[in-house]
């Protein structure tokens, strides 16, 4: 890094950046507090000991690609590499991240799974191989702090915890309106800023040191759940808060209304929604942990507790 850092001069630019992107309330702040302790980490090279990977997840221009080039500019460019962990299962993309610092990933595949087995061990520490053309295999341990931007969160056939538990997702939800966006942003902080954000990201390393480990944001869990519960498209749906909000409302929703907006949602993100008891079964089965559960009235219709519907239905 070409300068010493400076722990006690500002960096305008970049928090208006971070302010702009995850906001200045108390949950805005704890996301960038893992987004610090994250980057830090990438910097000291010690990300990969905690056996986890930062996923920058939100809408387009909410300044996820800023903070990614930012970072970028503080690495050599031969340390850093650009592998999708859908394509680690081929050995010549294995390959690529032997000796990598870092690896980098612009937009994440949002259609191709994730191989399970595989991505656990290279973000595991575990000795995997790896082949360059024309050469014999290699094996060695992936030491590279692995950051990733998507709009979505990828497919993936496995669902054990061991899988999940991997990620650490900071949500970028607030999109910059086009008329307080800047051109060439990144590099404008790193020639501006770049002892400050140096700085910023060596005290986020010390506290991750400190703490041994990262805390979890009500976005990130929230994520993790509806991640995890790909497989059940009613879980999906009331964890969706652009359709459903997770409360006590003073009345029951009605089951059927309910239902239609479920249907209105998969239509509108592209699955195949359940039948109607099929939804009922399905919420019933897994929304316990969301304090979500389905009942009969006293009149024998049914009724869902703990949501309430943002949206109505058409007609």
């Amino acid at each position: 890094v070409p300068v010493e850092p400076d722990f006690e001069a500002k960096s305008p630019l970049f928090d208006e950046l971070l302010a702009n992107a995850l906001g200045e309330d108390e949950e805005g702040e704890a996301q960038k507090e893992v987004l610090q302790m994250a980057f830090g980490a990438t910097l000291a090279r010690t990300l990969w000991t905690y056996r986890k990977v930062l996923f920058l997840y939100g809408a387009s221009s909410t300044g996820k690609s800023t903070l990614l080039d930012l970072l970028r500019n503080f690495f050599p460019p031969e340390v850093v590499g650009a592998v999708n962990p859908a394509s680690w299962e081929n050995e010549y993309h294995a390959a690529a991240l032997a000796g990598k610092a870092v690896n980098m990933v612009g937009e994440i595949d949002g259609t191709t799974p994730i191989p399970g087995g595989v991505f656990k061990s290279f973000t595991g520490g575990d000795l995997v191989s790896g082949r360059h053309p024309t050469h014999k295999p290699i094996y060695f341990r992936c030491t590279a702090s692995q950051i990733f931007n998507g709009n979505r969160l990828p497919p993936t056939r496995d669902k054990t915890m061991a899988f999940f538990v991997r990620w650490l997702i900071v949500e970028f939800s607030r999109p910059i309106p086009i008329d307080r966006q800047i051109a060439c942003l990144a590099d404008r902080i790193f020639e501006e800023e770049q002892a400050a954000v140096l700085a910023w990201m060596l005290n986020g390393a010390a506290k991750l040191a400190k703490r041994g480990s990262f805390p979890e944001t009500p976005q990130h869990k929230r994520l993790i759940d509806y991640w995890r519960a790909g497989n059940n498209s009613a879980l999906q749906f009331v964890m969706d808060l652009d359709y459903v909000e997770l409360k006590e409302p003073p009345q029951p929703v009605p089951g059927m209304e309910a239902f239609q907006l479920y249907r209105q949602w998969a239509r509108e993100v592209g699955v195949k929604a359940l039948g109607r008891n099929a939804f009922y079964e399905a919420l019933y089965e897994g929304g316990a942990r969301l304090g979500v559960s389905v009942a009969d009235d006293r009149n024998g219709v049914k009724v869902v507790r703990g949501i309430g519907l943002k949206k109505t239905i058409p007609g």
